[in-house]
């Protein structure tokens, strides 16, 4: 059974051309089951399964990014919510907009095991490249990247 609740958070910055760029990472499932799905985009996110210390959805937020970027927010930032998906009577998804400059700490530098996935080192693409190219993005997180831009693109 899926967790409660699902919290994903798009971080953004500006590029050069006044672009949005957002931190993302690829995900390779191991678990032979899911072997046949080809690695794929995605943003920090997960649910509170397995984490008691999870009280509500903006702590699983908060330890997901960290967990798989090794950035915080900073003290006295707090996140935007983007978007609120019910996906059942007793499971929802949120997804929270961050500025990069709101964050600290280091980007994880190496790839990482979490359960039955392989993430790769986060990286940044342009937020427009992600459009509807659901063979480089999740589709449930194509959603929040459409938010994201139009919240937070010019």
């Amino acid at each position: 059974m899926p967790g409660r609740w699902y919290a994903g958070t798009v971080v953004g910055r500006m590029n050069s051309d006044g672009a949005l760029e957002v931190l993302v990472l690829d995900c390779e499932f191991l678990d032979p089951k899911y072997a046949h799905i080809p690695r794929q985009t995605k943003f920090t996110g997960g649910t509170e399964d397995g984490h008691p210390e999870d009280k509500n959805v903006l702590d699983t937020r908060a330890r997901e990014k960290f967990e798989e970027t090794g950035l915080r927010l900073k003290h006295g930032f707090h996140p935007r919510l983007i978007l609120s998906k019910t996906v059942s009577p007793a499971h929802f998804k949120n997804f929270y907009f961050v500025w990069e400059s709101e964050c600290e700490g280091e980007l994880r530098k190496v790839e990482k095991i979490d359960g039955n996935d392989k993430l790769s080192i986060p990286y940044w693409k342009v937020a427009r490249s992600l459009v509807g190219h659901t063979d480089k993005l999740y589709h449930t997180h194509q959603p929040a990247l459409l938010a994201a831009i139009s919240q937070f693109d010019g």
